[in-house]
């Protein structure tokens, strides 16, 4: 997505206000691999994931909480429940008559939305509201 990056960096850089005050987090599997493609994002902090699920839930999760300034359950409890989510998901489709791997975004949307009901993050969201 080097072009919509681009876009963005740019109307921040130059748009109005409402552009300039927008926020952005980048994240890139490898450290220092945008290099190779996008000679013009130094400057950036660009955060390197590892391709690893648990580290780009952690760093979006304290994006997050210091762009909105609010306590959000930390990242490791945020992975536990989607590695949770993750193995209840088959039994979930199967419940509804659907396959996993041919679920549209909204099914995908619907069905957390559901067991995110169903499994409330507790007391640790009463801080965050």
């Amino acid at each position: 997505m080097p072009l919509e990056l681009g876009v963005f960096i740019g109307a921040a850089s130059f748009g109005s206000r409402h552009h300039k005050d927008k926020n952005i987090l980048i994240l890139d599997k490898e450290p220092h691999r945008y290099q190779k493609f996008i000679s013009d994002i130094s400057g950036q902090d660009i955060q390197s994931h590892g391709n690893c699920e648990r580290s780009v839930i952690d760093r979006v999760r304290t994006w997050l909480s210091t762009e909105a300034r609010k306590v959000i359950p930390g990242g490791t409890h945020i992975a536990d429940r989607y590695d949770q989510f993750k193995d209840e998901l088959p039994a979930l489709c199967d419940s509804l008559k659907l396959e996993a791997p041919k679920l549209t975004f909204a099914e995908h949307a619907t069905i957390v939305a559901a067991w995110a009901a169903k499994e409330p993050l507790g007391a640790s969201t009463a801080m965050a509201n």
